[in-house]
């Protein structure tokens, strides 16, 4: 393994991801692997998109194939508390709304966004946060030095990453008059996450790719990741490395 000041020598891969209450996937264009707090490892293959160039159509399909390899391989205890924690904002949600009946529709809209955020920030384990703050310095730390890293040469790399989902969360916030009283609100999502990948994908430095991906790096800062652990931080590195060797195989074969 070469040193973090090597050049690159080819293009790293574009991945993807997400955590998990007890580890972290990590997902490429072909293949996903997930690595686990008790050293377990899953790896698998990705079906090939069928809807790749269709801008928003294609983000759905991510989204469905994401929480088929990585949301429902989560433990049973793991998907209890998300479930349980789904069960509490809902309710919560429901008095929130009757609470906010005369309020004007873009602050009720507002208070409702915010409040589930933090909310989920709490009722949510501490670790789900540690290990998303550990999938994004995986990454970047691949994607900085063009190959997997250890933990120790991804610990300095920022936790805060541009392609995250939270990203989009933010613009929603942000418009969440408009699509949440006209119904829009999941087109909305997927409008806004697209409008992010094109950005940060292909003009990642241009001044309005800066403006529309610093509040939701605010929101990563402050609600949505904290700083893995270096045990946390390993499990990350693990599932890239993980997920790079099965595609190799796939290339291979």
């Amino acid at each position: 393994m070469g040193t973090p000041d090597e050049p690159l020598t080819s293009r790293p891969l574009t991945l993807g991801g997400m955590a998990l209450v007890d580890g972290v996937y990590i997902r490429g264009a072909n293949a996903w692997a997930i690595a686990r707090a008790d050293g377990s490892i899953e790896s698998g293959v990705l079906k090939r998109s069928p809807v790749a160039s269709i801008p928003v159509v294609r983000v759905a399909y991510s989204i469905g194939q994401g929480l088929a390899s990585g949301l429902l391989r989560k433990r049973r205890s793991a998907n209890s508390r998300f479930l349980v924690t789904l069960v509490v904002l809902s309710v919560i949600g429901y008095y929130e709304a009757k609470l906010f009946t005369h309020w004007p529709d873009w602050l009720a809209a507002w208070a409702l966004i915010v409040s589930a955020l933090f909310l989920m920030r709490f009722l949510m384990p501490a670790r789900l946060w540690r290990y998303h703050g550990a999938e994004h310095k995986a990454i970047a730390a691949y994607e900085k030095y063009g190959r997997v890293t250890t933990a120790a040469e991804a610990t300095p790399v920022s936790r805060i990453h541009d392609r995250c989902g939270t990203n989009a969360v933010f613009l929603i916030a942000l418009f969440a008059p408009l699509v949440a009283s006209n119904g829009l609100l999941l087109p909305g999502v997927l409008v806004s996450a697209e409008l992010i990948r094109f950005a940060v994908l292909k003009h990642p430095r241009a001044p309005l790719t800066r403006v529309l991906v610093s509040g939701g790096r605010f929101l990563q800062r402050t609600v949505t990741t904290m700083e893995p652990t270096t045990e946390e931080l390993a499990v990350g590195c693990r599932a890239v490395e993980a997920c790079l060797a099965r595609r190799r195989v796939l290339v291979t074969f």
